[in-house]
């Protein structure tokens, strides 16, 4: 049976997270202070490495990434785009 898990992000140009290799990523968002994915995971399949990438507003987007979800800081000035890599 598949759960839903939060996974804390950090606001760093890329980072891997450990997640079933199964998992669909449903969206990511502030709870409090903290960047927040969350996705549906079956817990008792493998876990792999997943890269994520967060890429700003007016920049390069590398070839082979799907996007997550877009958030704002700062009221909106600043705007970023999450995005993690095909499997």
């Amino acid at each position: 049976m598949k759960v839903i898990h939060k996974y804390d992000l950090q606001i760093v140009d890329e980072q891997e997270i450990d997640m079933p290799v199964s998992s669909d990523i449903l969206t990511i968002d502030w709870q409090g202070s903290t960047p927040v994915m969350w996705a549906r995971v079956d817990p008792s399949a493998i876990h792999v490495k997943r890269k994520i990438f967060l890429i700003g507003t007016g920049h390069k987007v590398p070839p082979g990434l799907t996007h997550i979800s877009t958030i704002q800081m700062q009221s909106g000035a600043l705007v970023l785009h999450w995005f993690r890599t095909s499997v």
